[in-house]
């Protein structure tokens, strides 16, 4: 049956809340037929950003009684995009009066426990799987999801003279391209397996699923062929909410986001690094610098503070101090000019003398006993780690995955580090790929999946800073302070040293800073 021009309006209106993660009571969606405007009603809903899905899934008639709107009175959120960086409170540091506020919401340090058995990869793969498809059945269009094993149940519909349309939940266990130009998927859960045929007369569909990354979680709805074999309608990953609140400091202090030291490297730039400590201490730069300065709190490494030793073939020709102690010993000379109001996280990456593999435990005390023996205010922690700063969300994870997300995407140029931490958030998880130069530890749970939305996903890893935003979400890659290296030279890699953002936690507006 048609729609009626009416019925469309009703239609859209809904589609609307369901792709913000909404969900539609019977009264909602009876005041939204008798409206005359329902498109008006739900933009204007959606706009005001009060309500969202994390809170109130499930939408009543009372959420669409919007307060009356004031009118020339600016919001909030204008206010703090108008307004200037506050006067400084004191002389040099406003910053240094404010009470450090963190909490560790994710460290995998102290519960670290495979032992390499088949046990934990099955352990490790099935808790990916529940955990992300919880994710899928909390969105409305990933309710009715049937276990595969239950498929065949479903293909007894088709034989009753009925279309038969299902919708599953599985891991990608393989991607390719059929003769005919469809591209072919398999996907597996606990029960089963089943192919999937996106056609490429569908180009929305068809274009979702170039981008589907191996071993990720992904709904698909679909018409049976066979117990064995479905068409995809429609596919989709976890995603995070499109229509989400995100956190904010209520103090206007700021986070240095920093990664790619590289300490005991032949390539390492001293002096480019040197004028981030000078800054630290408003010692560097203009006016507007040094007041920037002022209001940094936090200053996060999110990796490779250290070259390493034996990281990868012929390193010790690249390195000038030639055992983890002594690069550690002179870094920590280095950061031990960061102000003493100053709080230093630490995260390790994979030259920093703990497993190469993911997920890593913290960096050894033993390395960072030296700075913290000065006073200065240190956290240590794992990789990945998810730590709140002043109610901000902040995921720390180094990266390892980023050049495998990107081969996969068919953008191997580093450039695309932002496109391969977005597909991360689409997917929910750090490092899909199983198998390929990213080394994973099958622990029993799966570390790498993002159960918390972030608001501010950062990594490091790939040597180029990049800065953006997905869904509320900033993105943030800070770079390196290691100059181009003969492998990156050989792989045709161009850093970008010494160029790293600052987040004010209060506004989530970002600053990129140039030291070279």
């Amino acid at each position: 049956m048609s729609l009626s021009v009416e019925d469309s309006d009703v239609q859209t209106a809904i589609t609307k809340l369901l792709r913000a993660g909404f969900q539609v009571s019977p009264a909602t969606l009876q005041m939204l037929q008798t409206a005359s405007n329902p498109q008006q009603i739900v933009d204007k809903f959606l706009a005001s950003d009060i309500v969202h899905p994390n809170d109130t899934p499930v939408l009543e008639p009372i959420h669409f009684d919007l307060p009356k709107e004031k009118p020339q009175e600016p919001t909030q959120e204008e206010l703090l995009q108008d307004s200037q960086t506050p006067q400084l409170t004191h002389p040099r540091f406003q910053a240094e009066g404010v009470k450090t506020r963190i909490k560790i919401r994710k460290d995998p340090t102290p519960q670290l426990q495979s032992k390499g058995t088949v046990e934990d990869f099955v352990s490790n793969f099935r808790d990916r799987y529940y955990r992300l498809r919880d994710i899928i059945s909390q969105r409305v269009d990933g309710k009715g999801v049937i276990d595969i094993n239950d498929v065949a149940e479903g293909n007894n519909i088709q034989e009753k003279g009925k279309v038969a349309t299902v919708k599953i939940v599985g891991l990608i266990t393989s991607k390719n391209t059929t003769k005919s130009g469809n591209i072919a998927l398999e996907l597996e859960d606990p029960t089963g397996r089943i192919s999937v045929i996106v056609q490429q007369r569908d180009p929305n569909l068809f274009s979702k699923a170039r981008l589907v990354l191996l071993d990720q979680a992904l709904c698909v709805e679909g018409a049976l062929v066979s117990s064995e074999m479905m068409i995809a309608k429609d596919l989709f990953l976890p995603d995070i909410p499109s229509n989400r609140k995100n956190n904010r400091a209520n103090e206007p202090v700021s986070a240095l986001l920093l990664s790619d030291i590289h300490f005991g490297s032949r390539n390492f730039l001293d002096k480019i690094f040197q004028r981030v400590l000078d800054w630290l201490q408003g010692n560097e730069g203009d006016e507007e610098h040094v007041e920037l300065a002022s209001t940094v709190k936090y200053i996060v490494i999110n990796g490779d503070l250290v070259d390493g030793i034996g990281v990868y073939p012929n390193q010790i020709a690249e390195i000038t101090l030639f055992d983890l102690d002594s690069q550690f010993d002179g870094l920590n000379k280095l950061l031990q000019q960061i102000p003493s109001h100053m709080h230093l996280l630490i995260a390790p990456g994979n030259h920093d003398g703990v497993r190469l593999a993911i997920p890593r435990p913290a960096i050894e005390d033993r390395f960072l006993a030296s700075l913290k023996d000065t006073g200065l205010q240190i956290t240590s922690l794992g990789c990945p780690s998810q730590v709140s700063l002043h109610d901000v969300n902040l995921l720390i994870y180094h990266g390892d995955s980023l050049v495998d997300i990107m081969a996969a995407l068919s953008r191997p140029e580093l450039e695309a580090s932002f496109a391969a931490m977005r597909e991360m958030l689409r997917g929910r998880h750090l490092a899909p790929i199983y198998g390929k130069s990213t080394t994973i530890v099958a622990e029993p749970r799966d570390w790498l999946v993002i159960d918390e939305v972030p608001d501010i996903l950062h990594c490091g890893h790939v040597h180029v800073t990049s800065v953006g935003s997905y869904r509320k979400t900033l993105i943030l890659n800070s770079g390196t302070f290691q100059s181009q290296t003969d492998y990156q030279r050989l792989i045709g890699v161009e850093p970008t040293p010494g160029i790293v953002p600052l987040v004010n936690l209060q506004t989530l507006n970002v600053k990129t800073l140039n030291f070279t």
